[in-house]
């Protein structure tokens, strides 16, 4: 009959647009920083969340399941590095970040996790209040307080963490126009500055990328500057190439 056929009909579009938005609800919302650029992010739960350059964030929309059936954590995964200042909230809030999981309920801090060549790295920096730093390959955690930083090294199926005070001026620095890289190989050093500011750094021999150093500027000035310190320190030369530069 025309009323059942009609019937049946808008039956089907209701089911067809139910099925379309819990489809659009199942792709997650992704932010890109390029090289040389930092992007603001507004979080569903009013959180902001500050992307460094060559650096990405992936989270579930309106950290739900679907619409209306609200998932356990506000989970978000995070390429790169990013700062971010949470609003408390009755989820916790989470940040998977290569080796580690990030666990808080409000507070602010910055997290860095870059791939390495061999090993995955990540650490974690507090400005304000509490965070838990969970090993991926791990079984216990640490809880971070203001002005700490932990290190995780995850390689070989397990993970090293270490723990150590940082000055506040130094953390996040990247967000002031700084830099702050602490006990990291020169390798990664160059990579940093790469992304920084948007232009090709390679060595000719990667055998002199792995000895390990702290770098500190409160604020970056022009890449060759950078790179003038870098030689001198690690005893290199550098030049300007076709496509960037390079340490020899």
């Amino acid at each position: 009959m025309p009323g059942t056929r009609v019937f049946f009909r808008a039956a089907a579009m209701v089911l067809l647009a139910v099925g379309v938005t819990a489809a659009w609800y199942l792709v997650p919302v992704r932010h890109m920083a390029a090289p040389g650029d930092r992007v603001a992010v507004v979080l569903p739960d009013g959180s902001s969340v500050e992307l460094n350059s060559g650096s990405s964030l992936t989270y579930r929309r309106g950290f739900a399941w679907l619409p209306g059936v609200a998932s356990g954590s506000r989970k978000v995964t995070l390429s790169g590095e990013a700062f971010f200042d949470v609003v408390s909230g009755v989820r916790p809030f989470r940040v998977e970040a290569g080796p580690v999981d990030v666990r808080v309920l409000g507070t602010r801090f910055n997290v860095r996790a870059r791939e390495g060549e061999a090993d995955r790295e990540a650490r974690v920096e507090v400005v304000e209040g509490r965070v838990e730093v969970w090993p991926v390959d791990g079984y216990s955690s640490v809880i971070l307080s203001a002005g700490e930083l932990a290190v995780v090294r995850s390689g070989n199926g397990e993970s090293v963490m270490t723990r150590a005070e940082l000055e506040p001026v130094r953390i996040a620095a990247w967000r002031t126009g700084g830099l702050t890289l602490v006990d990291e190989p020169l390798s990664m050093v160059l990579a940093e500055l790469s992304l920084r500011y948007g232009v090709r750094i390679t060595l000719t021999d990667p055998a002199r990328g792995t000895p390990r150093l702290s770098v500190y500027y409160p604020e970056l000035g022009p890449l060759e500057s950078v790179l003038s310190d870098l030689a001198i320190q690690q005893e290199l030369q550098y030049r300007r190439t076709s496509d960037g530069w390079e340490l020899f």
